[in-house]
């Protein structure tokens, strides 16, 4: 018995049903964008893409990642005034439309599993989906939305569709150049890709090559420019510092944050997959193995995963997922159950995975001190203070971005931060001290003392200091002589 390719028997709910979907989700995303606090990946994406002109060309080839998203980045820096919350909507909202534009064209494809694709990856949930890439000014939430699109004309040929030829080597192309580290992911789809497109879409085929080769041999050439500068300045890997790094922890991370984060599309994937035995998923998730053994290869040297690098897994999980829920042929009142509570994801993970408190958490407590007392001082101490290589060739790299962060964090509440970068001797006077620290987690455990001298800073007189702990590090706080 020959099975129906999915799409050909859907029943039909009513067509407001999806736009309405994803536009809850969508929203609940920007509300999550706005909520959430900003990090240092942000001020490095500020530091590259708002740079002066004189400095964007050394900054550019001094970055770890390709130029093209900071180059788009730029533009963006631009209309948004170098804020971080709206840089985040405008790119979260381009990446969408390309997104969107993208699936509209594939027009092989049943309308509403474009739409089923569509809603579970602006829904997708967690540090690994739309929820958790989206609140941050950075490429990730293009490594997902194009190897969504990737994803998607992989489903087409799987299905036996025709597959534009000229998005598909676009995609291809910008999939694979737009993050090193996840090209692996971009590099495995395009393979298998290839692989279906051989023997039935020759021009799909040929289109998705040359996306494949273009895509790396732009990787290879950005990479070889900015190869002896890393070698010079990265003298420490602060993915090893962190704890991150290794292929399996990292790949479970991924799993397990798909699993308890988007729980509705989990659920359409498994069930299409055990009970309905869904072919066109199962091959749609092929890439997943051959993207693993890129990963391991790109790690074995030193550890370099993170969770968010493996963006394309999600990608590919929602889009099988997508084919699954099709083949199911719910009933429109189910359907619309489902889309609904698909929608919800990212809400309900917010819950599991609340919006990053950020910089401004130990900002806030700095700016309470000085409207109390004006005259107050705030000292800005890098993180490289309390780690183990202090006065590495990487502090002096980052240090000045993490003075620029500050700067920016500081200015947005009311006062200006001293930044660090000498001994200092403190001299209380009438108002407070404060010194402030992010990126240093489990510093509050750290006596004071210990602290202030890591910190670089003496104290002109003995003072009982107290420690105020933040999401991101603490806020030590000096008490002035008008203290009661």
């Amino acid at each position: 018995m020959t099975q129906a390719p999915a799409g050909e028997h859907i029943r039909r709910s009513p067509d407001w049903i999806w736009p309405a979907s994803a536009a809850l989700a969508i929203a609940t995303i920007a509300w999550l964008i706005v909520r959430s606090g900003s990090w240092l990946d942000e001020y490095w994406q500020l530091w590259v893409s708002a740079a002066p002109a004189s400095a964007l060309v050394e900054r550019l080839a001094n970055d770890a990642h390709p130029p093209w998203f900071n180059l788009f980045g730029r533009a963006i820096a631009f209309v948004a005034g170098s804020e971080l919350v709206p840089a985040r909507l405008i790119n979260l909202a381009v990446a969408l439309a390309i997104l969107g534009a993208g699936l509209l064209r594939i027009d092989a494809l049943d309308r509403v599993i474009r739409w089923r694709m569509f809603l579970l990856i602006v829904a997708s949930a967690g540090a690994v989906g739309m929820s958790g890439l989206a609140p941050s000014f950075r490429s990730y939430v293009w490594v997902l939305a194009l190897a969504a699109l990737q994803g998607a004309l992989l489903a087409a040929l799987v299905l036996k569709r025709p597959a534009p030829p000229l998005l598909a080597g676009l995609a291809t192309t910008a999939s694979i150049a737009v993050h090193y580290v996840g090209a692996a992911g971009a590099i495995a789809i395009a393979l298998v890709s290839t692989a279906v497109a051989w023997k039935d879409n020759r021009a799909a085929f040929r289109a998705i090559l040359i996306g494949l080769v273009a895509g790396v041999a732009l990787d290879f050439a950005t990479g070889l420019i900015q190869l002896p500068r890393g070698r010079a300045l990265y003298d420490v890997n602060w993915i090893a510092q962190s704890g991150g790094g290794g292929v399996w922890p990292t790949l479970v991370a991924v799993g397990s944050d798909f699993l308890i984060c988007n729980a509705v599309a989990a659920a359409l994937l498994a069930v299409g997959l055990v009970i309905r035995r869904n072919k066109a998923a199962l091959l749609v998730l092929a890439p997943i193995p051959l993207a693993v053994i890129g990963w391991a290869i790109f790690d074995a040297s030193a550890p370099i995963l993170l969770p968010r690098y493996m963006a394309s897994v999600t990608a590919l999980l929602t889009t099988a997922a997508a084919l699954s829920w099709a083949e199911l042929g719910l009933a429109p009142i189910a359907d619309a159950a489902a889309a609904l509570l698909a929608a919800l994801q990212p809400f309900a993970a917010s819950f599991i995975r609340p919006p990053l408190a950020g910089w401004e958490a130990g900002g806030r407590v700095a700016a309470a001190e000085v409207r109390a007392c004006p005259q107050t001082s705030v000292y800005a101490v890098s993180p490289w203070r309390f780690r183990d290589r202090p006065g590495s060739k990487m502090e002096r790299f980052e240090d000045p971005v993490i003075a620029s962060g500050y700067d920016k964090v500081g200015k947005s509440l009311g006062f200006a931060p001293t930044f660090v970068a000498a001994p200092t001797t403190i001299r209380p006077g009438h108002c407070p001290t404060v010194v402030w620290l992010e990126a240093a987690h489990g510093i509050e455990a750290v006596p004071p003392q210990v602290i202030l001298e890591h910190a670089l800073l003496r104290l002109g007189a003995p003072a009982k200091a107290r420690v105020v702990t933040t999401p991101n590090g603490a806020v030590l706080l000096l008490p002035g002589s008008g203290a009661p």
